[in-house]
Parts: C-alpha cells; structure tokens; sequence
C-alpha cells in the first residue's frame, strides 16, 4: 500500500511538473480569420516538433493589413513573426531596422531561386521567408456548362460566344465584385497575361514602350467587353459576396486566385467547380502569378522569444510546412522539397499550370515595375473600375496608368 502511494504521489509531481511548464509563444500575424482557421495542421505539426514552444496565429484585415503592421513594428509593439508582402514592404522596414535578414539564421534560404528571394530583398541580403506563389485562373462549374452546352473556350472570341450563351440562357455568366484590390491583382492581370506577351513585357522593362501603347490599352478593352456579362449588381458586391454566389452555382465563373479552391468548399460543401486559363486572342492563354507574400522576423525581440521565432522560421522554409500549406490552403508552395503529395488534385494541377503557361515577367503587384513605382499597382486597379463603370475609356486608362509612372 505504501509502495502505492509513493508511485502515485511521483506521478502527481510529474504531472504537476508537466501542467506547470511554460511553453514559448510565438505571436504570428496573418491576414483574415479564415487564413487562421486553414493553418491549425500548421500550428499543431510545429508545436509536435517544438514541443516547448506555441504559435499564436493573430488575424489582421488584409486591406489594411499594411497601415497596421507598420503602425506596430514603429511602436514597438508588432508581431515576432509576420506576414510582409513584397517589395517594397521588406525593403523599407529593413532600412527602418524593424525586420531581421534571414540568410544566416535559415539555412534553407540558400536553396531558394534567387528570383523568388529578390522580391523580399534589401541591399543584397534576403529579408523574409518566400510564402507561396500564387495563381489566377478562371474557375468555372462544369455542370452549368454542361448543362448549357458549353465548353471550355479555346480563344478570346470563343470565351465571349460561351458568356453570350449563357447570358442568353438566363445564366449569369461571372461573378464579379467592385474592389480594388481586386481589380488591381486578380481581374486586370488574369486578362492583361492572356494578351501581352513575353516580348511586350520585355520591351516594358527595357524601357522601349510604356503603358500607353496599343497592346496595353487593348488589356482595357478586353474587359469593356467583358463587362457586360458580369452579375447583375456586381458593383455593390464585395470580394466574399462574389466567391460566394459562386460557389452556390449562382454563376458560371469566376476569376480568382488558386487559394480559393479549398475556401469554395466552406462557403458550400457541394460546390461544382474546376478552373481554365483565359484564352488569348489567337489561342491559349498564359496564366498570370506572382509570389504572394514572405515570413519576416521582427527585429526587436527577446532572446527567448527570438529563439523560438527562428525555430519557427526554419519549420516555414522547410517541406512539411509546404505540405501541410498545399493541403490546407491550396498554396502554390515554394520551399525546397515540396511535391505537393498532399495538396487536392485541381492545386496540383494549377501548379502544372503555372509552370507549363505562367507569365515570366510581372508587371503587377510584386513586379520589378511596382518595386520601382509602388503605386503602379493600385493605379491599374483604380483605372480598371474606372473603365469598367464606364467613367473613362482605355486610352484614358492606360494614360494614366503611365502618368503614375512618371510622376516616381
């Protein structure tokens, strides 16, 4: 009996030890509660591995994601880790001293493509951890095609025949929403990477064109006659309003980006949907993409916490991060390793995709062209509505797209 007692007074110590140990938090700064939700398998595969140590995933709203971060970080007060979008967000906050380089502190780094590290660099040394790619395709529901004896377009004029088809049969054809951002880095580009080439591109970046020229003005007309097969009220809709109508079959397509295709399946859990790349004018289209974000360190941080903030950022660079953010959010992942064995069948795909007809050269969010002129983006995004509302025409759009270039 008492050889009982002892062995049960030992367990409650270690028990009582086990309840009282503290863990490290790490406080990790996303954008939207439902990237939150998706990264629980994230959270639990690190603290499996770090046992020691807790990440605390902290929702921030992605529109004004940017003003909040940096409003921290200059009082001392922001995250230990965070989402930082790319240039020029991680230059600037490396030359205020509010981000740590990460080359030294993770190995991994060195396997990345330099390509992918440029966009989140300052003087030469990478400041962030590459996120994901992201990818923009057109999402259609295949049985409201079938249904209305469609298929998938293979040029410009035959998208146009489908949407007229549709329309005729009292279909909406796309689901459409008036946001800038949205307009900005999905609508405008998905259109523009099927009818500006590779060569185009180049000679923007050569400086022997500008936006004003016919080929890019052509990108606002496209989208004139795209308009008027987009929901009725599409104006007065939000970005979630729009994926929602379209995951309820209240709509044929949508253009969006390859995050969605798990996010379709929680707004409805029989959600029909596949995706295509919007055809060109002479044919097969190209399919926009971009690195969407990177994982930053913030560079005021006590030994302890910055100890488990570097675990943490060592686990993000890695292939099991990958995995489990190919599964969980349908992520284009990037890091060394990744195959994407555990992500759906249609993330799989548009990773296929976005290799075989991605857009080489970004002249969006993310691009060289916007690192130069950050306002470069957020013009196309003003000057899309506006042609869209039909307040300016395309060789207005475009002007004034190149006049925010000039004005840097």
């Amino acid at each position: 009996m008492r050889k009982t007692l002892v062995c049960l007074m030992g367990l409650m110590m270690i028990v009582g030890l086990v309840s009282f140990a503290q863990t490290t938090e790490v406080e990790v700064w996303v954008w939207g509660q439902l990237t939150v939700d998706l990264m629980a398998g994230l959270e639990s595969a690190f603290e499996a591995a770090y046992p020691s140590y807790d990440a605390v995933f902290v929702p921030k709203a992605a529109a004004e994601y940017n003003t909040i971060l940096t409003t921290a970080l200059q009082g001392g007060v922001g995250p230990d880790v965070f989402f930082v979008r790319t240039n020029p967000m991680p230059a600037e906050f490396a030359a205020a001293g509010f981000i740590q380089p990460v080359d030294e502190i993770v190995p991994l780094v060195a396997a990345y493509d330099d390509s992918q590290l440029a966009a989140l660099s300052y003087e030469g040394r990478p400041y962030g951890i590459p996120y994901a790619t992201v990818a923009f395709p057109i999402y259609y529901n295949p049985e409201i095609f079938a249904a209305n004896g469609v298929s998938i377009p293979q040029t410009w004029a035959e998208f146009l025949a489908v949407c007229q088809t549709l329309a005729d049969n009292g279909v909406t054809p796309i689901a459409m929403t008036n946001t800038n951002w949205v307009m900005s880095e999905i609508v405008h580009p998905i259109v523009a990477a099927s009818f500006l080439s590779d060569a185009w591109l180049e000679d923007l970046v050569a400086g022997n064109v500008d936006y004003t020229a016919p080929e890019f003005v052509r990108t606002y007309e496209a989208l004139e006659e795209m308009r008027p097969y987009f929901a009725e009220g599409w104006e007065a809709l939000s970005y979630q309003d729009m994926r929602v109508m379209f995951a309820n079959g209240e709509a044929a397509m949508v253009l969006d980006g390859n995050w969605s295709a798990p996010s379709f399946l929680t707004m409805n859990e029989d959600a029909v949907y596949d995706f295509f790349i919007l055809p060109g004018p002479d044919g097969p289209g190209r399919m926009y993409w971009r690195l969407d974000a990177g994982w930053g360190i913030n560079a005021d941080l006590d030994p302890e916490v910055d100890e488990a903030a570097v675990a943490f950022l060592n686990f993000l660079a890695g292939p099991t991060a990958g995995e489990i953010l190919g599964r969980d959010l349908g992520l284009l992942t990037v890091q060394p390793g990744t195959r994407l064995f555990l992500a759906a069948d249609i993330t799989t795909r548009m990773n296929e995709a976005r290799d075989a007809y991605g857009v080489s050269i970004q002249y969006g969010v993310g691009g060289p062209f916007d690192w130069n002129a950050p306002t470069v983006s957020s013009s196309i995004g003003e000057t899309t509505a506006g042609v869209l509302l039909d307040a300016i025409t395309p060789a207005e759009a475009a002007a004034m797209v190149q006049e925010t270039v000039d004005q840097q």
